[in-house]
């Protein structure tokens, strides 16, 4: 995957390369752009954007169980924690 950025993000699936139900945390400068060129790409229906204590985020799936997190502002200072990172 190719973010508008020009950043990339390679997922692996091979054994040992993570855990199952992990959380990866990405902080995006645009997330209605990020969400732009994600549903122009064919990745479905657009994500909901949420808004939390990290800022305004969305939350894709992969089929492993493995949350991606993009966020567009983060909090200064903030330690994020599972806890905080349930939206």
């Amino acid at each position: 995957m190719t973010l508008p950025s020009g950043a990339s993000l390679h997922l692996s699936e091979h054994n040992g390369d993570g855990t199952p139900r992990s959380i990866l945390l990405v902080p995006v400068e645009d997330l209605d752009r990020e969400v732009a060129e994600m549903t122009a790409s064919g990745w479905g229906a657009p994500p909901t954007i949420e808004e939390s204590r990290m800022g305004r985020s969305i939350i894709v799936h992969d089929s492993t169980g493995n949350r991606i997190v993009f966020v567009s502002t983060l909090a200064v200072g903030h330690r994020y924690s599972d806890e905080s990172l349930r939206l």
